[in-house]
């Protein structure tokens, strides 16, 4: 049985002068704290092999940033307040097996979050939630030593994220993809040199947006990229060097719909993307002493 528990509380105080404001130079003065806590059974019932159960709460307090947002009206940045730390509770259920040359573990979960920070698309604010969401699913990972020199592995969660009360009960949330894919490769070619790759897919979701249009917007599109990699080890000298998106795909991981403005200078609503990084490349070395 193991367990344990932290608490924090955070002052903030903020003082805002944007010239735009229609009344003035604002400040605002919040003390808030929160709990955090887990416990958890765990079961060796043979060697290698363990079951488990657990409790979790956790916590997250605001970024500074994230007490300003954006006015729709003024076109600038304006004080949107202090915000509360977003609360989440897990409970969750598990394993973790090794048998012979492949590792497996399994994992299913139920989390309810209060006060979620997010961003507001409606009003273009930062806001705590007023409604819970409610994520649950499953997830699994493995992994086996092909020969002495080649390890696979492959892992994914299923996950549902929805508004757990108020008006929008049951929609799902902007910008939480219900299922996570993975398959990964290593392979030693000597004791200095390997090599390996990751493929990962992620479902379609939904674009960030007003919560009553979602039931009639499209969804962002799923995308697959692949990563390769190539490290050199010799005594305490590492370097790796790493190619992101081999493929060259063109994809988005978050995205909206909101009034934007067409390239003809109009505005109307429309969807949006943040386009991610095509074909990079990467080159990192450590020494340790």
């Amino acid at each position: 049985l193991d367990g344990g528990a932290r608490h924090q509380a955070q002052q903030a105080s903020t003082y805002d002068t944007n010239i735009y404001s229609t009344t003035g130079p604002s400040s605002a003065n919040k003390t808030y704290s929160a709990n955090a806590g887990d416990a958890a059974l765990n079961f060796n019932y043979a060697s290698n092999q363990k079951v488990y159960i657990k409790w979790n709460q956790s916590y997250r307090f605001p970024n500074i940033d994230e007490f300003w947002g954006y006015d729709v009206n003024t076109s600038t940045q304006v004080f949107n307040g202090i915000l509360k730390p977003q609360i989440s509770q897990t409970y969750s259920a598990g394993g973790d097996w090794n048998l012979r040359q492949a590792h497996l573990s399994a994992l299913i979960f139920q989390s309810i979050t209060q006060n979620e920070i997010r961003y507001d698309m409606d009003s273009g604010l930062n806001i705590n939630s007023e409604f819970n969401i409610n994520r649950r699913g499953l997830a699994l990972d493995g992994s086996s030593s092909i020969t002495n020199k080649l390890t696979i592995s492959g892992g994914g969660k299923f996950q549902k994220s929805v508004y757990a009360n108020g008006p929008y009960a049951g929609n799902s949330v902007a910008l939480a993809p219900d299922l996570l894919l993975n398959a990964r490769a290593n392979y030693s070619m000597n004791q200095n040199w390997s090599l390996g790759g990751i493929v990962n897919y992620v479902s379609n979701q939904h674009y960030d947006s007003g919560l009553s249009d979602y039931s009639s917007l499209n969804v962002m599109p799923s995308y697959t990229v692949a990563d390769a990699y190539l490290n050199y080890a010799f005594n305490g000298f590492e370097a790796k060097f790493t190619i992101k998106n081999i493929g060259n795909s063109l994809y988005g991981t978050t995205g909206g719909y909101a009034w934007i403005t067409n390239a003809n200078g109009g505005m109307s609503p429309n969807y949006f993307y943040y386009p991610s990084d095509r074909r990079s490349y990467f080159v990192s070395a450590k020494y340790n002493f």
